[in-house]
């Protein structure tokens, strides 16, 4: 029977062995989730199975100490569940040292629907279960600007911000921007992906919900443009995402789940220092809805048609009239 261990530098390799192959993880894409920026070396990321000198199964752990609306808390975000089919029997026990970890937040963005049900089972909460597509119609306010990231806007945030930032930035898929109205600013931080060859964002973190939801037309028409993608989504958990009025709620079931949140609420909760960043993990339908402005198109494209037809018939009444 494997042991279950804590993983160390020492064991990397070893988890790299396991799911680079499986899942398409580059040596460097492993470090990243395991070591990032921000990770304590004092703290594990997460547990191995291991038997025969190698790596059975996974469950990592990306933990991070943040402030929440002036309160600390330590997050340990779940990512990359997965236990070889002959040891199946042993997966349980590796969700036993996250779920006693004392005063940590536990999430999971991405289970699987088999990983959902036994974690429902464990005592994970659902955080939510649905998403939001923005379909920005009205033109930016004179007083918004909207700029995309770069180290010269960083004067407008203030320090929790400009930590997020320095976090994240290095992740290749992360696109971060600064909206400002007045005195008053905003971080969005999104990340950016494709899914069947078409470019989307995700919002993963809004800083000033408020500031997002009066100008959510205009900050997401501005990245729209910027990033040269149609499809914009969110967690429906986020007050600034149910909001805005551009955003219509979607029938798809996308899940994401949370264990001893404490006093925290589920719009409290973002995507930031987690799998679906660091992983580039698709958390959006995985049918991507016509936008709007496509339903429009090919409305126009079908009433086309349909006057070219009648023009057709028409033609062909008077052929047979004149015979």
């Amino acid at each position: 029977m494997p042991d279950l261990v804590s993983i160390d530098a020492s064991t990397f390799d070893l988890v790299h062995d396991l799911i680079g192959d499986l899942f398409g993880f580059s040596a460097s894409e492993v470090v990243g989730l395991l070591a990032p920026p921000w990770s304590d070396p004092e703290t594990s990321p997460g547990w191995i199975l291991h038997e025969d000198d190698r790596a059975v199964g996974f469950l990592g752990a990306v933990t991070v100490d943040r402030h929440i609306d002036g309160e600390p808390f330590r997050f340990c975000n779940l990512t990359t569940w997965y236990v070889e089919p002959e040891h199946r029997g042993s997966s349980l026990a590796m969700m036993r040292p996250p779920l006693r970890l004392d005063g940590h937040v536990v999430t999971d963005f991405s289970p699987s629907v088999e990983a959902e049900r036994i974690s429902l089972r464990l005592g994970f909460q659902e955080l939510e279960t649905s998403t939001r597509l923005f379909e920005p119609e009205t033109k930016q306010s004179s007083t918004l600007t909207v700029t995309p990231g770069h180290l010269g806007v960083l004067g407008a945030l203030g320090p929790t911000e400009r930590q997020i930032v320095s976090d994240h930035q290095w992740i290749p898929t992360c696109r971060w921007y600064v909206a400002r109205d007045g005195d008053a600013a905003c971080l969005i931080v999104a990340s950016k992906s494709t899914i069947h060859r078409r470019p989307y964002l995700r919002i993963d973190h809004v800083s000033n919900p408020e500031l997002f939801v009066e100008h959510a037309d205009g900050i997401v028409a501005t990245m729209q443009t910027t990033e040269g993608v149609s499809t914009v989504f969110a967690g429906n958990r986020f007050t600034w995402s149910r909001g805005a009025t551009c955003a219509r709620l979607l029938p798809d079931r996308t899940v994401a789940l949370v264990a001893n949140p404490g006093n925290l609420n589920p719009e409290q909760i973002d995507n930031l220092y987690s799998e679906v960043m660091l992983l580039d993990i698709t958390t959006v339908p995985k049918s991507l809805p016509p936008t709007r402005a496509y339903q429009a198109r090919q409305a126009v494209q079908i009433a086309l048609w349909r006057m070219r037809q009648v023009k057709r018939a028409a033609g062909r009444l008077v052929t047979r009239r004149t015979e």
